[in-house]
């Protein structure tokens, strides 16, 4: 009956220490605020579509008529330094064409192949597409500018952020008579490039244009909270 007791003690005493409960620490006060950074750059990369093609009713003579002028085009272009790397010649297409009136019939096909070019530097762009024409190319269109160095302005942008976050936070805790301490969250919230569509101006020469590529702008947001203190 000793042993039965002691026993029976000891099952109170380990119930007792379960029921304990801990208390939680307070809540940290905090204020949670977004931020926005931009950079602005002048884009220094561009791209360029181009089309050659041929009309007429003998397909190998329209393959080997846009063959040359593939040819004469990537040629002139190497000329400015352009690698392999820089310019796609796409395969070639073949498209009839159809006379409807006063009946349906063939008359011909189309044979065409694209190039599309990447390069560098506002000058380079613009005398690329002066060597497109001359080697034949009629359809000649801008694809767009673009940042080389793209990832290091948005790093640039991100840093801007959340300092603009900081700011915010710092304008709001000293309001409420606080003032702001650690990061204790950081999420980035997203971003965007928005580039200027460039420019061509006619000048008094049909062979000088004046091309401006505008400048683009990286933008990064993020959503900070910050311990009040």
């Amino acid at each position: 009956m000793r042993s039965v007791s002691w026993l029976a003690v000891l099952a109170i005493a380990f119930l007792a220490g379960c029921n304990n409960t801990v208390t939680p620490a307070a809540t940290e006060h905090f204020v949670e605020v977004s931020g926005e950074g931009r950079v602005e750059a002048v884009a220094d990369r561009f791209r360029i579509h181009a089309t050659a093609s041929a009309h007429g009713e003998d397909i190998s003579e329209l393959k080997a008529s846009v063959d040359r002028q593939v040819d004469a085009a990537v040629a002139a272009l190497k000329q400015l330094d352009l690698t392999d790397r820089d310019i796609q010649a796409l395969t070639l297409s073949v498209n009839p064409q159809w006379e409807w009136q006063p009946q349906r019939r063939l008359i011909g096909y189309q044979a065409q192949r694209q190039l599309n070019i990447a390069v560098e530097g506002l000058d380079t762009y613009s005398e690329a597409l002066q060597r497109l024409a001359e080697a034949g190319l009629t359809d000649i269109q801008p694809g767009g500018a673009y940042l080389s160095n793209e990832q290091a302005l948005a790093d640039e942008a991100l840093a801007l952020a959340v300092e603009d976050a900081r700011r915010k936070a710092g304008i709001l805790a000293e309001s409420a008579g606080r003032s702001v301490g650690r990061a204790l969250l950081i999420s980035e919230a997203g971003g965007q490039v928005a580039p200027m569509p460039m420019m061509m101006e006619a000048a008094r020469s049909k062979q000088d244009s004046y091309y401006s590529a505008g400048t683009s702008t990286v933008e990064r947001r993020v959503s900070v909270r910050f311990a009040l203190e």
